[in-house]
């Protein structure tokens, strides 16, 4: 008699779900994490941790949910972090109002 093979991420289900909340958890854990170094180290070491996650998703769970954790990851970077450096997009818009 053989053993069923463990459902994967492909096949759906509970390793489906399990992937896409470690996603979720790897996000909140560096933005958490960036957010309490965020006085004590500067920006560009703050994408690493991000990074950090993102290679973790990518080592552990499959292709889908490996993109989106860096695309999560920039996005979560840009909207909790960057914007206190300063209002990127803004300084586009300001440059180009003489047009």
């Amino acid at each position: 008699m053989m053993n069923a093979p463990a459902p994967t991420v492909q096949d759906g289900g509970v390793a489906s779900a399990r992937g896409w909340v470690t996603v979720a958890l790897l996000l909140v854990a560096a933005t958490l994490v960036s957010m309490l170094l965020d006085q004590h180290v500067a920006l560009m070491s703050q994408a690493m941790i991000y990074v950090l996650a993102v290679v973790i998703a990518s080592y552990k769970l499959g292709w889908a949910e490996s993109s989106v954790c860096a695309v999560g990851a920039v996005t979560a970077l840009n909207f909790f972090l960057f914007r206190r450096a300063g209002p990127w997009p803004s300084k586009i818009v300001s440059s180009l109002s003489g047009w």
